[in-house]
């Protein structure tokens, strides 16, 4: 499949925001969590629980609120909170179905990358049907770092065999488009609500910038 000037193999899928639209649930369980410890959110709060993984928001929550427990523990509370959203409520963006059958029709193998645990994403793939298209789930826990650093990537390269070259990653978050760019790998800059306030830096950042995924396969057909 090409893309731009890049002949992509295989593409690398960010969960949240870019599959599917989960990023308001993700809003509402920053106010559902703090509202029990007595703590109403501020930006840098939504920030974190809507870019970090799980257990770097336990432990900024444990520095900046001094909350009890490991991160780790809170972590779980934290998605003890929002697994009923992936397992029964949250939907895929518009359009992302089908953009999924467009992709495997070309032959492009494809993986998530995600800073969510890995059980949410299979809670939410196997309902929504997005499963059976990917080739695997990497999340960020299981790499050990987060996507200032490209390593959950690059592990999804792995399970896709392909290369910097011929994988395209889509993500909707700043700090991961630019993550991703610097890796080497073809960025799609992918819109959503939740981060429209960086959206002219996502547009500078990614090799194309799409604002439904029907961009996609409309051109490839």
């Amino acid at each position: 499949m090409i893309l731009g000037d890049a002949d992509i193999h295989g593409v690398i899928f960010d969960m949240d925001g870019t599959l599917l639209d989960s990023m308001p649930e993700w809003r509402r369980t920053a106010e559902r969590f703090l509202a029990g410890y007595g703590i109403i959110p501020n930006k840098d709060d939504y920030d974190r629980f809507m870019k970090a993984p799980v257990k770097e928001v336990g432990e900024y929550l444990i520095e900046r609120y001094g909350l009890s427990g490991t991160a780790q523990q809170l972590a779980d509370e934290i998605n003890s909170v929002i697994a009923e959203a992936y397992e029964y409520h949250i939907q895929p963006k518009a359009h992302v179905t089908e953009l999924l059958r467009y992709l495997k029709s070309q032959g492009v193998r494809m993986a998530a990358a995600t800073a969510s645990d890995t059980y949410l994403a299979e809670l939410a793939f196997a309902r929504t049907g997005i499963l059976p298209y990917l080739e695997g789930i990497v999340s960020c826990a299981e790499i050990g770092a987060g996507k200032n650093q490209p390593d959950v990537y690059y592990a999804a390269m792995e399970i896709l065999r392909t290369t910097e070259k011929t994988t395209a990653v889509a993500e909707d978050a700043l700090y991961a488009v630019r993550t991703a760019k610097n890796a080497g790998f073809f960025v799609i800059g992918v819109k959503d609500d939740s981060m429209i306030d960086d959206e002219s830096e996502i547009r500078r950042a990614a090799s194309l910038y799409i604002e439904d995924a029907a961009e996609i396969y409309l051109k490839g057909n």
